[in-house]
């Protein structure tokens, strides 16, 4: 009643849109015809109470920009259409008819449920932006020695000038060769050490962290070469190739753009258990329209040279096994590499042997990277990540992502509010995330260490390395939480945020973190456990910890007791939002992603997990 009251004082007429015959599954067209009587003389703004709730500063500059127009056309009839009790689920603001009024930027410009899918918009022109290439494999299938050939063929421009001069060869990712003499086989490393690199597990991705490396091009612009862990390429590996692709989606997702997705198929490859996962995963996170930008390159092709047209045998296998079939395949599409001339080159100064075949390894290679970039650097193929992917897998990874920061912040914002209450300072402590170079985890079961911040004892744990299991200790695995960042703690005089401020915690933290949990149990496993729960249940362990083995701390018992309390709440929260039944809406859960990303000390730690290492 109260909207319809404001909606009087405004002079708009109201609509209820469950009484002009729309229905679920209408499209805009269908909307817009069964609204407009005279489209001339009208205007028609259509929302809901949900959306009303989210967007209330919008909804009111909409008002505004609308009356402002009847004040120059006095016999404009302003329309509000009311969704609330509507079939059709309304997931944005929307104004018709859509010809004649530009609504605000800043409002979403579709009634449709978003779906995971790019919008059609063009990108700033090539040389403008970083154009961004991603490769993604099975294990040992070169996407690594692929960059390094890669780098190579940009520093030169022909065969004959990188062979004149074998010391300028380019390794930009180090790697191991066995080198055979009289004195027997020894493993020669090439290239600068990098803890990204493991060359000490066979059969397991060298490359461990996504790293980009930026190359000059022509022109003046920029090109960057995404390099990924590899998945395994057989059944028992596909647990631990799911986590790799989130892996890899949650590093993509912080880029503002795609040009193109490199998936990088050996030449005589037949085996697509691997790929079929990959595959499947990231087309349902890019969604269909992303096929666009979808290049297969064959690597190692000179051990078998032959035309394209038969190179598109295990591509279109591959794309058949995924029902992807409908890909149109072409020279564009499929491009042929291959590194012969490169490690022959680099491994030239120990072996000092000739291989025939160099100069064809690079007309191969310069000739398709010359096609790549063409490709890339096509405006039609710039892929906007920011504003395509909004969709259930977005959201699913941006919460996951942010389950650590946003209970390490509500508990350190619990931990100065506990400090200033009993009078024990008048510092604060101050978050400082550190990016990590390895998979980490922190063990539960291992020893580990208190830093003392006035009155309040904070745990600071030794990550472990790990990967498929730890690389430190022989606990269990159960016992192992994988991290993506390093926590330390400072205490500081001011932060530029209210670092006490319980209504961060209790406004937006909070109520954030109930609907999200909600919506991963919605969208994901309901079997599972809540993640959230189980980062409190942490965080309330080891504070109970703390409390029992490190002697009396008073500052520490208020704490452990007000994340009980937390938990009591959360709990009941969550069980009130499933006897009510509700359903998050996503445009609802995006924006909880984007305000509660822009929460200073929600911002630090997550830059800190998605903090790109460009070389």
């Amino acid at each position: 009643q109260e909207l319809i009251d404001d909606l009087k004082a405004r002079k708009f007429t109201y609509w209820n849109a469950a009484n002009r015959g729309i229905k679920q599954g209408d499209t805009e067209d269908e909307i817009e015809k069964k609204l407009i009587e005279d489209i001339t003389q009208q205007r028609i703004l259509c929302s809901n109470d949900i959306i009303n709730t989210i967007h209330w500063a919008q909804l009111q500059d909409i008002f505004t920009q609308m009356t402002d127009e009847r004040n120059r056309n006095p016999k404009l009839n302003l329309i509000y259409v009311d969704f609330s009790y509507c079939s059709h689920e309304l997931d944005t603001i929307k104004v018709f008819p859509t010809t004649n009024y530009c609504s605000p930027s800043n409002t979403r410009a579709s009634l449709t449920p978003k779906k995971i899918e790019s919008i059609s918009v063009t990108p700033k022109n090539c040389k403008n932006q970083m154009i961004n290439i991603v490769l993604i494999g099975k294990t040992g299938v070169g996407k690594s020695t692929l960059i390094n050939t890669i780098a190579n063929c940009l520093k030169h421009r022909t065969y004959s000038e990188i062979q004149s001069n074998t010391s300028a060869i380019k390794v930009l990712i180090s790697f191991i060769f066995p080198l055979i003499n009289e004195m027997g086989t020894r493993l020669v490393s090439l290239g600068n050490n990098d803890p990204n690199e493991d060359h000490n597990h066979s059969g397991q991705s060298k490359t461990m962290r996504c790293k980009s490396h930026i190359f000059d091009i022509a022109n003046g612009q920029k090109l960057r070469i995404i390099d990924t862990p590899g998945f395994s390429n057989v059944s028992s590996g596909q647990g631990q190739d799911e986590i790799t692709m989130q892996y890899i989606l949650s590093f993509v997702v912080n880029l503002t753009h795609l040009n193109a997705v490199c998936v990088l198929i050996e030449n005589h490859e037949s085996e697509f258990i691997g790929y079929q996962q990959c595959l499947k995963q990231l087309v349902n996170f890019l969604g269909p329209t992303a096929h666009d930008n979808l290049i297969f390159c064959l690597t190692k092709c000179l051990s078998n040279n032959v035309h394209s047209n038969i190179n598109t045998n295990p591509v279109q296998s591959l794309l058949n096994s995924v029902s992807l079939g409908n890909i149109p395949l072409n020279d564009e599409n499929i491009l042929r590499f291959d590194s012969t001339f490169f490690i022959h080159l680099a491994k030239t100064r120990f072996t000092g042997n000739q291989e025939p075949n160099c100069e064809m390894s690079w007309s191969i290679s310069k000739n398709s990277l010359d096609k790549l970039l063409e490709f890339a650097c096509q405006s039609h193929h710039g892929y906007l990540l920011h504003q395509g992917l909004q969709g259930v897998e977005y959201a699913r990874l941006a919460i996951l992502q942010m389950i650590r920061p946003i209970m390490e912040a509500m508990r350190n914002i619990l931990r100065n509010h506990i400090l200033h209450k009993l009078g024990c300072s008048y510092k604060f402590i101050e978050l400082r995330p550190k990016t990590t170079q390895r998979h980490s985890a922190i063990c539960n079961r291992c020893s580990r260490s208190f830093k003392r911040l006035e009155s309040l004892l904070v745990t600071c744990y030794s990550l472990h390395e790990y990967r498929n299991q730890c690389e430190c200790c022989s606990c269990d695995a159960t016992h192992h939480v994988p991290v993506d960042y390093q926590l330390d703690y400072e205490l500081v005089d001011t932060v530029g945020y209210p670092s006490n401020d319980l209504a961060i915690l209790n406004q937006e933290l909070f109520p954030a973190s109930v609907h999200f949990a909600h919506f991963l149990d919605q969208n994901i496993d309901r079997s599972s456990q809540n993640p959230f729960l189980a980062c409190l249940n942490r965080m309330i362990h080891e504070e109970s910890y703390i409390c029992d083995h490190e002697g009396y701390h008073q500052s520490n018992r208020a704490l452990h007791n007000e994340l009980l309390k937390l938990k009591m709440d959360y709990k009941q929260d969550m069980k009130c939002m499933v006897q009510r039944s509700e359903h998050d809406h996503l445009v609802i859960i995006n924006d909880y992603i984007e305000s509660v990303k822009k929460i200073p000390i929600i911002r630090d730690q997550i830059s800190a997990i998605s903090r790109i290492q460009d070389n």
